[in-house]
Formats: structure tokens, sequence, C-alpha cells
């Protein structure tokens, strides 16, 4: 959350938990958190059982010996052996709609650093060099990674951590805000309900006004034009199930079980440039370019 990756955290929310603006019940009760809480421990046994091997408990939150603002939270830890080191298990339930990022031995990129997060903090004198992820993905089917300890990763980990903890946490200075619904959910439990008072603001504050009311104006224009680009489309299309273009289908109008025709659009082949996103969770400059 704190490197901007995160589908469901930003910088901004992760600011408020950590800094209690937020109550911690209000946080437990996001459904994805209840869903993942639920899961986790389906995901655990399905490792078990296909490695052969037991895993340990949750050792619950710790925090680096030398960086006491740097924590971790592990699901499971595998159980050292001579055969085997000892290790973090990361356990996912994966939506059926983000399965592709788990192909060819891929993984998200907010799990590849969630993970190495959780190797870089101890949880003894001992230092684990190898940390798995088992996921739950679409409720069908089961992806495990092994990965290891990246020292180059562990650093700019480490560097964005203390950053954030020192420019922000300790100076009380919230990052940035961003466009994310995230945002918009944290700020609901931050201020939800007003105190009655009144405040004179100046140019900056009341030009983000002026720009908030030509938004609306805006939205509401496109939602029109949304409109009539809809009714010239279908009427266009007629009976007509799917539309091709150099052989690929564009769009489709199926009927519904509601007995309706929504149009859906296949983005990949309209020829958009649509940006890709990073791979690499080293390079930095590319995912906060990515994330505006």
């Amino acid at each position: 959350a704190i490197m901007g990756v995160s589908p469901f955290e930003t910088p901004y929310s992760c600011w408020a938990e950590i800094t209690q603006k937020v109550p911690r019940q209000v946080l437990d009760q996001r459904l994805h958190i209840r869903i993942g809480n639920k899961l986790e421990p389906v995901c655990a046994e399905f490792w078990e059982e296909d490695h052969g091997r037991k895993l340990d408990p949750s050792t619950g939150t710790t925090f680096h010996p030398r960086y006491p603002w740097l924590g971790a939270t592990r699901d499971r830890n595998t159980q050292r052996s001579e055969e085997f080191g000892r290790g973090p298990v990361e356990c996912k339930a994966v939506s059926p709609f983000k399965g592709a990022a788990w192909k060819e031995n891929s993984a998200p990129l907010h799990v590849e650093i969630q993970l190495m997060t959780q190797l870089i903090v101890p949880i003894d004198e001992q230092i684990d060099e190898t940390g798995d992820i088992s996921a739950l993905v679409g409720g069908y089917r089961m992806e495990y990674r092994r990965r290891f300890f990246d020292g180059e990763l562990a650093g700019i980990i480490v560097a964005h951590c203390e950053r954030f903890w020192f420019e922000h946490c300790v100076k009380d200075i919230p990052p940035p805000i961003t466009d994310s619904d995230r945002d918009a959910e944290t700020l609901a439990a931050m201020y939800p309900a007003d105190d009655g008072s009144s405040v004179e603001v100046g140019e900056e504050l009341k030009a983000s006004v002026v720009r908030l009311y030509e938004c609306r104006q805006a939205q509401k224009r496109l939602e029109r034009e949304e409109v009539g680009l809809k009714n010239f489309i279908k009427a266009t299309m007629s009976t007509a199930k799917v539309w091709t273009f150099g052989g690929l289908p564009i769009l489709t109008a199926a009927l519904t079980k509601a007995g309706q025709r929504p149009l859906r659009i296949t983005e990949k082949n309209l020829g958009l440039a649509l940006p890709p996103a990073p791979t690499d969770p080293t390079d930095i400059k590319a995912i906060e370019e990515y994330n505006g």
C-alpha cells in the first residue's frame, strides 16, 4: 500500500490506519478482508496437502529489530527441518477476474512485495531466505509460488517504509489523496459528520470547488452523450448479436436472462494503446508513472 501498487489500499488509507485516524473495527469489517480471513485456513490446508508438510500458525505482527517502524504479519510459517528451511506462507483468496495475474509462475506485484516484507522482518534470531504463496484463484484452483530473498527489492521496500514513517506518520502529515474509492471510504470513516462550523477559504480552495462543479457538469454531458451513442448503436445494430472489425469482435449485444441486451465492448480488439501494468517490483519509477 505504501508503494502505491495495492488494489485494496492507498498510501493515504495506510497513513490513516497507522495514525489511528480510522477505528480498527471499521477496517476489519471490509468485505475483502473478511473473505480473506475466512479462506486463509483453506489456502493453508491445501498447501499442506499438496506439499506434504505441516505449517505452523501465524506468529502475529512482528517488527524488525533495527527498524522498529517496519512490521509484517505472516499468515503461516513452514516448519524448519534438515531438508527444508523455514519461511512465511502468504495465503490469498483471488477473484476469478484476477486469475490472469497468476499465470506462468507470476503473482501480482503487491503480493510479491508483501511476501518480501515478511522475509525482511525476522520472527526470531534466524533469517528466512525463502517464502511461499498459496492462492485460491476463482474458488476452483490453487496456485503456489516460491520466492527467494531479493536484497535489491528489500532495500527499496525499507527505503519507502522509512520515508513514509518519518515524513508522514511521525510528522502526522498525510500523503497525497488519490482518486480511489478506497480513499473515499477512508475519508467517510474519518469524518462521518460535520461539527456545524463555517470556514472562510482562499482562492486555491475556491478553485477546487469550481473544478468540482465543472466536473459534475461534464459528467452530466458525458452521461447524455453515452445514452445517445447507445441508442444510435442499438438502432444501427438492430437484431445483430456481435459487431466485428478486421474479423475480431469489438461489441456484443447478447440477450440476458433478464431480457435485456447490454452493450459489452471488447477493449483488447479496439486497438487502443493501453499501458501495461508494471511487473518488475524494483522498477519504482515505472510503478509511480503507472499510478499517475
